[in-house]
Protein backbone atom coordinates (compact mmCIF):
# COMPACT_ATOMS: atom_id res chain seq x y z
CA UNK A 1 0.00 0.00 0.00
CA UNK A 2 1.26 3.20 -1.09
CA UNK A 3 1.65 5.79 1.55
CA UNK A 4 0.17 9.27 2.02
CA UNK A 5 3.77 10.55 1.94
CA UNK A 6 4.50 9.18 -1.75
CA UNK A 7 0.64 9.76 -3.50
CA UNK A 8 0.87 12.18 -6.48
CA UNK A 9 0.79 15.79 -5.34
CA UNK A 10 -2.91 17.18 -6.84
CA UNK A 11 -3.91 21.05 -6.49
CA UNK A 12 -7.77 21.70 -6.55
CA UNK A 13 -8.75 25.36 -8.30
CA UNK A 14 -12.15 25.46 -6.49
CA UNK A 15 -14.22 28.91 -7.16
CA UNK A 16 -17.16 30.13 -4.85
CA UNK A 17 -18.25 33.40 -3.70
CA UNK A 18 -17.51 32.97 0.12
CA UNK A 19 -15.92 36.33 1.29
CA UNK A 20 -14.89 37.70 4.26
CA UNK A 21 -17.43 38.47 6.62
CA UNK A 22 -20.07 35.51 4.93
CA UNK A 23 -21.26 33.37 7.26
CA UNK A 24 -20.52 30.46 5.37
CA UNK A 25 -16.34 30.80 4.96
CA UNK A 26 -15.22 29.90 9.00
CA UNK A 27 -17.11 26.68 8.17
CA UNK A 28 -15.65 25.95 4.76
CA UNK A 29 -12.67 26.83 5.86
CA UNK A 30 -12.58 24.54 9.05
CA UNK A 31 -13.86 21.61 6.49
CA UNK A 32 -10.95 22.30 4.29
CA UNK A 33 -8.74 21.99 7.09
CA UNK A 34 -10.81 18.40 8.11
CA UNK A 35 -10.08 17.81 4.42
CA UNK A 36 -5.98 18.64 4.24
CA UNK A 37 -5.31 16.33 7.85
CA UNK A 38 -6.85 13.20 5.75
CA UNK A 39 -5.62 13.80 2.05
CA UNK A 40 -2.02 15.89 2.94
CA UNK A 41 -1.14 15.43 -0.99
CA UNK A 42 -3.98 17.72 -1.70
CA UNK A 43 -3.82 21.31 -1.94
CA UNK A 44 -7.04 23.37 -2.57
CA UNK A 45 -6.72 26.82 -3.94
CA UNK A 46 -9.77 28.50 -3.68
CA UNK A 47 -10.65 31.59 -6.19
CA UNK A 48 -12.95 33.68 -4.11
CA UNK A 49 -14.93 36.66 -5.05
CA UNK A 50 -18.13 39.02 -4.09
CA UNK A 51 -21.30 37.90 -5.83
CA UNK A 52 -21.36 40.72 -8.77
CA UNK A 53 -18.12 40.16 -9.57
CA UNK A 54 -18.11 36.43 -8.88
CA UNK A 55 -21.06 36.18 -11.55
CA UNK A 56 -18.80 38.09 -13.77
CA UNK A 57 -15.94 35.40 -13.27
CA UNK A 58 -18.46 32.73 -14.05
CA UNK A 59 -19.23 34.58 -17.65
CA UNK A 60 -15.44 35.01 -18.34
CA UNK A 61 -14.42 31.83 -17.48
CA UNK A 62 -17.21 29.93 -19.22
CA UNK A 63 -16.14 31.89 -22.57
CA UNK A 64 -12.95 31.40 -22.20
CA UNK A 65 -12.86 27.66 -21.11
CA UNK A 66 -11.09 28.23 -18.18
CA UNK A 67 -13.11 27.53 -15.61
CA UNK A 68 -11.73 25.95 -12.19
CA UNK A 69 -12.35 22.19 -11.18
CA UNK A 70 -15.31 22.87 -8.63
CA UNK A 71 -17.34 25.69 -9.39
CA UNK A 72 -19.54 27.15 -7.40
CA UNK A 73 -22.91 28.09 -9.39
CA UNK A 74 -26.59 28.50 -9.49
CA UNK A 75 -27.20 26.67 -12.40
CA UNK A 76 -30.17 28.14 -14.91
CA UNK A 77 -29.40 30.04 -18.01
CA UNK A 78 -26.36 31.44 -16.41
CA UNK A 79 -23.98 28.59 -16.92
CA UNK A 80 -26.58 26.45 -19.33
CA UNK A 81 -23.73 27.34 -22.01
CA UNK A 82 -21.15 25.47 -20.13
CA UNK A 83 -23.41 22.66 -19.70
CA UNK A 84 -24.29 22.77 -23.85
CA UNK A 85 -20.65 22.91 -24.80
CA UNK A 86 -20.02 20.11 -22.32
CA UNK A 87 -17.58 22.10 -19.82
CA UNK A 88 -19.24 21.00 -16.91
CA UNK A 89 -19.05 16.82 -15.96
CA UNK A 90 -22.21 14.93 -15.52
CA UNK A 91 -22.46 13.42 -12.25
CA UNK A 92 -25.15 10.76 -12.41
CA UNK A 93 -22.89 7.99 -12.36
CA UNK A 94 -20.72 9.55 -9.57
CA UNK A 95 -24.10 10.25 -7.37
CA UNK A 96 -25.59 6.56 -7.93
CA UNK A 97 -22.58 4.46 -7.79
CA UNK A 98 -22.57 6.09 -3.64
CA UNK A 99 -26.32 5.00 -2.86
CA UNK A 100 -25.99 6.23 0.88
CA UNK A 101 -24.77 9.59 -0.38
CA UNK A 102 -27.57 9.82 -3.03
CA UNK A 103 -30.34 8.81 -0.66
CA UNK A 104 -29.26 11.71 1.78
CA UNK A 105 -30.97 14.29 -0.28
CA UNK A 106 -34.26 15.80 0.49
CA UNK A 107 -36.76 14.58 -1.91
CA UNK A 108 -36.97 16.36 -5.24
CA UNK A 109 -33.95 18.33 -4.88
CA UNK A 110 -31.20 16.65 -7.00
CA UNK A 111 -33.79 17.08 -9.79
CA UNK A 112 -33.97 21.09 -9.12
CA UNK A 113 -33.39 23.79 -12.03
CA UNK A 114 -30.18 24.33 -10.83
CA UNK A 115 -28.51 21.01 -11.26
CA UNK A 116 -30.94 20.06 -14.55
CA UNK A 117 -32.20 21.04 -17.62
CA UNK A 118 -35.76 20.17 -19.32
CA UNK A 119 -33.99 19.98 -22.55
CA UNK A 120 -30.21 18.66 -21.52
CA UNK A 121 -30.35 15.21 -20.02
CA UNK A 122 -28.24 14.75 -17.23
CA UNK A 123 -27.24 16.25 -13.81
CA UNK A 124 -25.21 18.96 -13.80
CA UNK A 125 -24.02 19.79 -10.07
CA UNK A 126 -24.70 18.95 -6.49
CA UNK A 127 -26.94 21.33 -4.66
CA UNK A 128 -26.13 22.65 -1.00
CA UNK A 129 -28.36 25.30 -0.02
CA UNK A 130 -32.30 25.99 -0.39
CA UNK A 131 -32.65 29.68 -1.41
CA UNK A 132 -35.07 31.00 1.15
CA UNK A 133 -35.66 34.71 1.09
CA UNK A 134 -38.07 37.17 3.47
CA UNK A 135 -38.11 40.23 5.00
CA UNK A 136 -35.85 40.73 8.46
CA UNK A 137 -37.03 43.84 10.28
CA UNK A 138 -35.69 45.83 13.10
CA UNK A 139 -38.54 44.87 16.08
CA UNK A 140 -37.77 47.75 18.18
CA UNK A 141 -38.80 50.21 15.64
CA UNK A 142 -41.34 49.15 14.58
CA UNK A 143 -43.05 48.83 18.00
CA UNK A 144 -41.58 52.46 18.43
CA UNK A 145 -43.31 53.70 15.22
CA UNK A 146 -47.06 51.37 16.32
CA UNK A 147 -46.38 49.61 13.31
CA UNK A 148 -47.42 45.69 12.51
CA UNK A 149 -45.76 43.70 10.24
CA UNK A 150 -47.21 44.07 6.71
CA UNK A 151 -49.50 40.77 5.56
CA UNK A 152 -50.63 42.90 2.06
CA UNK A 153 -49.16 45.19 -0.44
CA UNK A 154 -51.29 47.88 0.78
CA UNK A 155 -50.18 47.38 4.08
CA UNK A 156 -46.47 47.53 3.08
CA UNK A 157 -47.24 50.54 1.69
CA UNK A 158 -48.60 51.98 5.11
CA UNK A 159 -45.43 50.88 6.10
CA UNK A 160 -43.12 52.57 4.57
CA UNK A 161 -45.06 55.96 4.90
CA UNK A 162 -45.46 55.34 8.86
CA UNK A 163 -41.01 54.94 8.49
CA UNK A 164 -40.37 57.73 6.54
CA UNK A 165 -42.00 59.59 8.82
CA UNK A 166 -40.01 58.73 11.86
CA UNK A 167 -36.53 60.02 9.53
CA UNK A 168 -36.00 56.19 9.09
CA UNK A 169 -35.28 54.15 6.17
CA UNK A 170 -37.96 52.18 5.39
CA UNK A 171 -36.17 49.44 3.34
CA UNK A 172 -32.69 49.01 3.03
CA UNK A 173 -31.39 47.87 -0.32
CA UNK A 174 -27.79 48.06 -1.97
CA UNK A 175 -28.96 48.99 -5.24
CA UNK A 176 -25.55 49.55 -6.30
CA UNK A 177 -25.57 45.51 -7.13
CA UNK A 178 -27.68 44.26 -9.62
CA UNK A 179 -28.25 41.33 -7.75
CA UNK A 180 -30.00 43.03 -5.08
CA UNK A 181 -32.59 45.05 -7.23
CA UNK A 182 -33.13 41.85 -9.14
CA UNK A 183 -33.96 39.53 -6.62
CA UNK A 184 -36.81 41.70 -5.59
CA UNK A 185 -38.27 42.19 -9.27
CA UNK A 186 -38.35 38.32 -9.30
CA UNK A 187 -40.40 37.88 -5.83
CA UNK A 188 -42.52 41.03 -7.11
CA UNK A 189 -42.96 39.03 -10.34
CA UNK A 190 -43.92 36.08 -8.54
CA UNK A 191 -46.38 38.17 -6.65
CA UNK A 192 -47.95 39.59 -9.32
CA UNK A 193 -47.70 36.92 -12.42
CA UNK A 194 -47.57 33.71 -10.27
CA UNK A 195 -44.26 31.30 -10.55
CA UNK A 196 -45.47 29.85 -13.11
CA UNK A 197 -45.62 32.57 -15.89
CA UNK A 198 -41.64 32.45 -15.75
CA UNK A 199 -42.09 29.67 -18.47
CA UNK A 200 -44.29 31.85 -20.35
CA UNK A 201 -41.56 34.49 -20.88
CA UNK A 202 -38.66 31.00 -21.42
CA UNK A 203 -40.63 29.80 -24.37
CA UNK A 204 -41.30 33.29 -25.84
CA UNK A 205 -45.18 33.24 -25.67
CA UNK A 206 -44.83 36.52 -24.01
CA UNK A 207 -42.54 39.22 -23.87
CA UNK A 208 -41.18 40.98 -20.86
CA UNK A 209 -42.40 44.84 -22.24
CA UNK A 210 -46.06 42.91 -21.71
CA UNK A 211 -48.10 43.75 -18.94
CA UNK A 212 -46.42 40.48 -17.19
CA UNK A 213 -42.80 42.03 -17.53
CA UNK A 214 -43.30 45.23 -16.99
CA UNK A 215 -45.59 45.60 -13.66
CA UNK A 216 -43.16 44.29 -11.39
CA UNK A 217 -40.65 46.78 -12.86
CA UNK A 218 -43.11 49.71 -12.04
CA UNK A 219 -43.24 48.66 -8.54
CA UNK A 220 -40.02 48.79 -8.54
CA UNK A 221 -40.02 52.46 -9.57
CA UNK A 222 -42.88 53.52 -7.40
CA UNK A 223 -40.63 52.07 -4.31
CA UNK A 224 -37.93 53.82 -5.88
CA UNK A 225 -39.44 57.25 -6.49
CA UNK A 226 -41.29 57.33 -2.84
CA UNK A 227 -38.12 56.97 -1.22
CA UNK A 228 -38.42 53.56 0.23
CA UNK A 229 -35.33 52.56 -0.24
CA UNK A 230 -33.68 55.90 1.22
CA UNK A 231 -32.60 58.79 -0.78
CA UNK A 232 -30.02 57.55 -3.80
CA UNK A 233 -30.17 53.40 -3.33
CA UNK A 234 -28.34 53.40 -6.42
CA UNK A 235 -24.95 54.15 -4.33
CA UNK A 236 -25.67 51.85 -1.83
CA UNK A 237 -23.45 48.47 -2.10
CA UNK A 238 -24.54 45.40 -0.77
CA UNK A 239 -22.20 45.67 2.25
CA UNK A 240 -23.48 49.05 2.98
CA UNK A 241 -27.45 47.69 2.61
CA UNK A 242 -26.36 45.11 5.88
CA UNK A 243 -24.46 48.08 7.56
CA UNK A 244 -27.82 50.54 7.26
CA UNK A 245 -29.90 47.77 8.35
CA UNK A 246 -27.62 46.52 11.33
CA UNK A 247 -27.02 50.12 12.78
CA UNK A 248 -30.59 50.88 12.97
CA UNK A 249 -30.74 53.20 10.10
CA UNK A 250 -33.26 50.71 8.22
CA UNK A 251 -36.30 49.10 9.36
CA UNK A 252 -36.14 46.76 6.97
CA UNK A 253 -34.32 44.06 4.88
CA UNK A 254 -35.36 41.99 1.74
CA UNK A 255 -32.81 39.13 1.97
CA UNK A 256 -31.84 35.65 2.40
CA UNK A 257 -31.99 33.18 5.22
CA UNK A 258 -28.38 32.68 5.37
CA UNK A 259 -28.16 35.93 6.80
CA UNK A 260 -29.86 35.36 9.98
CA UNK A 261 -26.82 34.45 11.87
CA UNK A 262 -24.61 37.86 10.71
CA UNK A 263 -27.99 39.41 12.06
CA UNK A 264 -27.88 37.82 15.46
CA UNK A 265 -24.55 37.49 16.42
CA UNK A 266 -23.18 38.61 19.54
CA UNK A 267 -21.52 41.66 18.42
CA UNK A 268 -25.10 42.44 16.07
CA UNK A 269 -26.33 45.96 17.46
CA UNK A 270 -29.40 44.39 16.15
CA UNK A 271 -29.40 40.74 17.99
CA UNK A 272 -32.10 40.81 20.16
CA UNK A 273 -34.43 42.64 17.76
CA UNK A 274 -34.16 41.30 14.45
CA UNK A 275 -37.96 39.60 13.33
CA UNK A 276 -38.87 38.15 9.99
CA UNK A 277 -42.10 38.29 7.82
CA UNK A 278 -42.76 36.60 4.58
CA UNK A 279 -43.01 39.46 1.52
CA UNK A 280 -46.57 40.83 1.38
CA UNK A 281 -49.14 39.92 -1.43
CA UNK A 282 -51.38 41.83 -3.40
CA UNK A 283 -55.01 41.60 -2.50
CA UNK A 284 -56.61 41.71 -5.71
CA UNK A 285 -53.57 38.88 -6.87
CA UNK A 286 -54.50 36.81 -3.49
CA UNK A 287 -54.20 33.41 -5.89
CA UNK A 288 -50.07 34.46 -5.36
CA UNK A 289 -50.05 34.64 -1.90
CA UNK A 290 -47.92 31.71 -1.57
CA UNK A 291 -45.90 31.69 -4.41
CA UNK A 292 -42.68 32.58 -3.27
CA UNK A 293 -38.73 33.32 -4.48
CA UNK A 294 -37.08 30.23 -2.84
CA UNK A 295 -35.73 26.50 -4.18
CA UNK A 296 -32.50 25.09 -4.72
CA UNK A 297 -29.85 27.21 -4.22
CA UNK A 298 -26.05 26.83 -4.27
CA UNK A 299 -24.47 24.10 -6.11
CA UNK A 300 -21.01 22.76 -7.10
CA UNK A 301 -20.10 21.13 -10.44
CA UNK A 302 -17.01 19.31 -11.47
CA UNK A 303 -14.85 20.30 -15.03
CA UNK A 304 -15.29 17.85 -17.57
CA UNK A 305 -11.74 18.19 -17.97
CA UNK A 306 -10.80 16.51 -14.61
CA UNK A 307 -9.51 12.78 -15.12
CA UNK A 308 -7.52 9.93 -13.29
CA UNK A 309 -6.55 11.03 -9.65
CA UNK A 310 -7.42 14.91 -10.11
CA UNK A 311 -10.85 13.57 -10.76
CA UNK A 312 -10.88 11.13 -7.93
CA UNK A 313 -9.60 13.98 -5.39
CA UNK A 314 -11.87 16.55 -6.97
CA UNK A 315 -15.12 14.16 -6.26
CA UNK A 316 -13.70 13.26 -2.68
CA UNK A 317 -13.69 16.89 -1.90
CA UNK A 318 -17.08 17.62 -3.55
CA UNK A 319 -18.36 14.78 -1.22
CA UNK A 320 -16.76 16.01 1.81
CA UNK A 321 -18.37 19.27 1.64
CA UNK A 322 -22.01 18.40 0.07
CA UNK A 323 -22.55 15.05 2.10
CA UNK A 324 -24.38 15.01 5.33
CA UNK A 325 -21.83 15.34 7.64
CA UNK A 326 -20.71 18.56 5.95
CA UNK A 327 -24.24 20.00 5.69
CA UNK A 328 -25.09 19.35 8.95
CA UNK A 329 -21.56 21.86 10.36
CA UNK A 330 -23.05 24.35 7.76
CA UNK A 331 -26.68 23.64 9.56
CA UNK A 332 -25.40 23.96 13.87
CA UNK A 333 -23.59 27.28 12.18
CA UNK A 334 -26.97 28.73 10.67
CA UNK A 335 -24.90 29.30 7.17
CA UNK A 336 -26.67 27.21 4.81
CA UNK A 337 -30.11 25.56 4.54
CA UNK A 338 -29.14 22.10 3.98
CA UNK A 339 -30.22 20.28 0.66
CA UNK A 340 -29.64 17.05 2.93
CA UNK A 341 -31.71 15.25 5.78
CA UNK A 342 -29.83 16.77 9.23
CA UNK A 343 -31.04 17.17 12.07
CA UNK A 344 -31.78 20.85 12.01
CA UNK A 345 -30.94 23.19 14.23
CA UNK A 346 -33.25 24.75 16.65
CA UNK A 347 -30.97 26.32 19.71
CA UNK A 348 -30.07 29.37 18.72
CA UNK A 349 -31.28 32.46 17.49
CA UNK A 350 -30.29 32.55 14.30
CA UNK A 351 -31.67 28.87 14.03
CA UNK A 352 -35.13 30.26 15.02
CA UNK A 353 -35.48 33.03 12.39
CA UNK A 354 -34.27 30.03 9.84
CA UNK A 355 -37.01 27.82 11.28
CA UNK A 356 -39.65 30.98 10.32
CA UNK A 357 -38.20 31.17 6.86
CA UNK A 358 -38.50 27.86 6.32
CA UNK A 359 -42.31 27.34 7.56
CA UNK A 360 -42.86 29.68 4.86
CA UNK A 361 -40.98 27.48 2.36
CA UNK A 362 -43.42 24.34 3.48
CA UNK A 363 -46.59 26.64 2.96
CA UNK A 364 -45.28 27.55 -0.35
CA UNK A 365 -47.55 26.67 -3.57
CA UNK A 366 -45.47 27.25 -6.47
CA UNK A 367 -41.64 28.94 -5.97
CA UNK A 368 -39.01 29.29 -7.98
CA UNK A 369 -35.48 30.82 -8.05
CA UNK A 370 -34.73 33.82 -10.69
CA UNK A 371 -37.32 34.00 -13.12
CA UNK A 372 -34.37 33.53 -15.97
CA UNK A 373 -33.58 30.24 -14.71
CA UNK A 374 -35.60 28.33 -17.25
CA UNK A 375 -34.60 30.39 -19.99
CA UNK A 376 -32.56 29.18 -23.11
CA UNK A 377 -30.34 31.86 -23.48
CA UNK A 378 -27.22 32.26 -20.90
CA UNK A 379 -26.90 35.92 -20.98
CA UNK A 380 -30.38 36.36 -19.40
CA UNK A 381 -29.93 36.91 -15.79
CA UNK A 382 -26.55 39.60 -15.80
CA UNK A 383 -29.21 41.91 -18.49
CA UNK A 384 -32.04 41.43 -15.78
CA UNK A 385 -29.48 42.60 -12.85
CA UNK A 386 -28.38 45.28 -15.44
CA UNK A 387 -31.54 46.49 -16.33
CA UNK A 388 -32.58 46.46 -12.30
CA UNK A 389 -29.65 48.76 -11.74
CA UNK A 390 -30.36 50.99 -14.80
CA UNK A 391 -34.20 51.51 -13.64
CA UNK A 392 -32.72 51.88 -10.11
CA UNK A 393 -30.30 54.87 -11.14
CA UNK A 394 -33.03 56.42 -13.45
CA UNK A 395 -31.47 55.85 -16.53
CA UNK A 396 -34.38 53.62 -17.62
CA UNK A 397 -38.34 53.23 -16.88
CA UNK A 398 -40.05 50.54 -16.68
CA UNK A 399 -41.27 49.95 -20.02
CA UNK A 400 -37.70 50.33 -21.30
CA UNK A 401 -35.91 48.27 -18.82
CA UNK A 402 -38.79 45.46 -20.29
CA UNK A 403 -37.98 46.72 -23.86
CA UNK A 404 -34.29 46.15 -23.07
CA UNK A 405 -34.72 42.64 -22.19
CA UNK A 406 -36.39 41.67 -25.58
CA UNK A 407 -34.18 43.29 -27.13
CA UNK A 408 -31.48 40.75 -25.61
CA UNK A 409 -33.54 38.34 -26.39
CA UNK A 410 -34.09 39.07 -30.56
CA UNK A 411 -30.04 40.24 -30.95
CA UNK A 412 -28.80 36.89 -29.57
CA UNK A 413 -31.52 34.23 -30.74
Amino acid sequence: MTSDGAKEKIVIRFEHNWTEGSPQLPVFKKMLEEFKKENSNITVQEESAPDTQYHQKLKTEISSDTLGDIIMNWGGSEVKGAVKNKQFMELTDIVNEDPSYKNSFVPGILEGNNVTYQDIEGLWGIPINITLTGFYYNKKIFQSAGLQVPETWDDMLNVINKLKETGTIPWALGAQDGWRVEHVYTQLFYKINGVKSIYDLASRKVKYASDVGVEPFKYLEKLRDMGAFGSNPAAVSFQMEQSEFMSGKAAMNFSLATYAKKFTAEDSPIKDDAGYFAFPYFSDKAQYKNDIFAGGGLSFSLNSKLTGAKKDAAVKLLKHITASSGQQQFEDASALIPTTDIQQNTATPAAKLVNEFRATFKSAKNYANDITDPDSLSSMLTKLRDVSTGLMNKQLTAKQAAQEMDSEIANNE
